[in-house]
């Protein structure tokens, strides 16, 4: 007896709780074609629900990760995204927000799998293009140098050789 009221201890203990939502903020939710092409059914109530929950204010952040890195041996992804909540929203508006997502049933062949992470990194950044400064580099057609505000050069207070970046405004 013992050792089923452990068991069921244990159980709960490693179920997820309302309280992982409150440590963490974000999940990545992937949508995996296991055998012929994905359920499009199934995608369409993953987008209405996003789409929903970024309406509602519970997501700050939708990054759909690049396809081309989740190809993994015979199982092949589909559509994977992070979903990060909003600064603002409740860990019980995000946990029913999963849970919704939880819910999706998809046809044989397609997955939902849903991955608790801390937050949604990032990945690519906007690099400015550089112009201007001792080389006098120009910008591209419809793009014009102005002084780069992350540095302390000022163009105009003698400094002739700061470099600029391209602006279309």
């Amino acid at each position: 007896m013992k050792k089923i009221i452990y068991s069921v201890l244990t159980c709960l203990v490693l179920l997820p709780s309302p309280a992982i939502f409150a440590e963490t903020n974000a999940i990545t939710l992937n949508l995996v074609s296991e055998a012929g092409p994905l359920d499009l059914v199934a995608l369409g109530s993953a987008r209405k629900l996003i789409g929903a929950a970024i309406a509602d204010g519970i997501l700050d952040a939708f990054l759909v990760n690049p396809l081309s890195t989740h190809v993994v041996t015979t199982k092949k992804t589909v559509f994977s995204a992070c979903l990060e909540s909003a600064a603002d929203s409740t860990p019980q508006a995000f946990e029913t927000f999963v849970k919704s997502l939880r819910g999706i049933h998809p046809k044989s062949g397609t997955a939902v799998k849903i991955v608790v992470t801390v937050g949604c990194q990032k990945k690519h950044e906007v690099v400015a293009i550089t112009c201007g400064g001792i080389t006098d580099k120009l910008c591209p057609d419809n793009l014009i140098c102005i002084d780069d505000p992350k540095d302390d050069c000022d163009p105009m207070l003698g400094g002739k050789d700061c470099a600029g970046v391209c602006n279309g405004n």
